[in-house]
């Protein structure tokens, strides 16, 4: 099993397909009030651009956001 490196940092433009990724396999669980339109791939550019969208990755994968 290879060393893993839990991260928490600002997200970059270069993660807004992996976090769009995670929030659309979110949809459709208990507590989750997301659907298709929302968040939208515009809500997270917005989100990136007003650097107040934070992720954790996990060995380099985003893993929350």
């Amino acid at each position: 099993v290879g060393e893993t490196e839990l991260v928490f940092r600002k997200a970059e433009e270069c993660d807004r397909e992996a976090i769009m990724s995670l929030y659309r396999s979110l949809l459709g669980f208990p507590g989750c009030g997301w659907n298709e339109e929302y968040p939208s791939i515009e809500d997270v550019d917005n989100d990136i651009s007003a650097r107040c969208l934070y992720c954790i990755s996990l060995s380099g994968r985003i893993v929350a956001a």
